[in-house]
């Protein structure tokens, strides 16, 4: 620290003394910093977070593989070809699986859309009212066309 002819310390600014109105531009500014890196990313923003998810659960057999000795980069390499080869053949053993369960499973839509339009045809004479709260309340006014 070094002192002028008035005798004030003149020297590195420490964290606490920095004024409000520094402090308060310094937060804008790394908030339009933020908000504009968000921005730029928001295309591929599901990729950054599907990269960090996958990172994330492949660090368990990586520390395994180094652990055995294998050099990180191959562990990792050998890691990303096995979720890869994992991903790709999982529909191919589900689909045709899927496939053969839902096969015998057959849903008459056709039937189930004439008895639901029977049934709201029939509404007027299997419900023309109620009562709520000792008042008599008639819906015949609501079921003409």
């Amino acid at each position: 620290m070094s002192q002028d002819r008035r005798g004030n310390v003149s020297g590195p600014i420490q964290p606490g003394q920095w004024p409000f109105s520094i402090r308060l531009l310094f937060f804008v500014v790394l908030l339009v910093f933020g908000v504009g890196i968000i921005w730029f990313i928001r295309p591929v923003w599901w990729l950054i977070a599907l990269a960090g998810i996958v990172g994330y659960l492949l660090q368990p057999t990586i520390s395994y593989m180094t652990r055995a000795r294998i050099p990180r980069s191959l562990a990792t390499v050998i890691s990303l070809l096995l979720l890869l080869l994992i991903v790709s053949l999982l529909p191919a053993v589900l689909v045709p699986a899927l496939i053969a369960d839902i096969a015998p499973i057959s849903i008459d839509f056709g039937g189930i859309l004439d008895s639901l339009i029977r049934w709201v045809q029939q509404l007027p004479q299997t419900f023309p009212g109620f009562t709520f709260l000792s008042y008599q309340v008639d819906l015949t006014p609501f079921y003409r066309e």
